[in-house]
């Protein structure tokens, strides 16, 4: 009989710290892990392959206002996304820290943190979580979710809010759904009472994207709609093409 001693082997990697918050991320044979531990230290661990593992500690911001609420990594493993209690974003060289050696698309900063400053027009709420939007085109942007329940998009171009939408409870997880054919991504959203709802993002057969750009396109385009996912079971989780064509039910609009 097989035991999980023979399929698994934990490793100890870290001693002595209290983690807060973590991300994770693989890709090829690359791999990265945030923590963010009760001093608002961030710690990364990095393998590549067989080689030795490395370990990078980076000081935060002693600003109170600078207290790390959420991160995550981008789709690349090279950059994480860091989200400050005040509503700033931060973008950090996660990879170029790590391993000098890998070549990297030179979007933000390799030296320093580059940093948006909270925008105007973004909830003024506490952030509770941060998932990193890739668009099909490759535009770079950031969904943030708040306590109040609002969820807000942001470009990590030039930091501007590009839309807003809200779910009637406090956001607590935003997860990204890719279909297999890559035509659509849709945003799970769990809220503090278990629901969920999905947002469509971007349907490259029927030109959806959220948000709409122009009031004057044909409303079942442009229109998000946010899908109550309580009664939907895993089995259809698992498709979300087949979500797409399933989801009647429970239907709600964003407000």
């Amino acid at each position: 009989m097989t035991t999980a001693q023979d399929v698994f082997e934990l490793k100890c990697i870290l001693r002595n710290i209290k983690i807060r918050l973590c991300s994770r991320i693989e890709s090829g044979v690359k791999q990265l892990l945030a923590l963010v531990t009760s001093d608002d230290e961030v710690v990364l661990h990095y393998t590549y392959g067989e080689l030795p593992s490395v370990i990078k500690r980076i000081p935060w911001l002693t600003d109170s206002n600078k207290l790390i609420q959420a991160i995550c990594f981008d789709p690349t493993a090279t950059w994480l996304l860091v989200v400050s209690i005040d509503g700033s974003l931060y973008i950090i060289p996660a990879l170029s820290l790590a391993d000098k050696k890998q070549k990297i698309d030179c979007k933000w900063s390799l030296n320093d943190l580059t940093h948006f400053p909270k925008h105007s027009q973004t909830p003024d709420s506490k952030p509770t979580c941060v998932v990193w939007w890739q668009t099909l085109d490759s535009n770079q942007n950031a969904l943030v979710g708040y306590e109040s329940g609002a969820i807000a998009l942001v470009s990590l171009t030039d930091g501007r809010c590009l839309g807003c939408c809200a779910i009637s409870e406090a956001v607590t997880r935003l997860s990204l759904c890719q279909d297999n054919t890559l035509d659509s991504v849709s945003l799970l959203i769990n809220g503090e009472s278990g629901q969920q709802w999905r947002l469509m993002l971007e349907q490259n057969s029927v030109g959806c994207l959220w948000p709409p750009e122009s009031a004057n396109q044909s409303d079942d385009l442009t229109r998000s709609r946010l899908y109550n996912l309580k009664q939907m079971g895993v089995d259809k989780l698992a498709s979300l093409k087949q979500r797409l064509v399933e989801a009647r039910g429970g239907r709600r609009d964003i407000r």
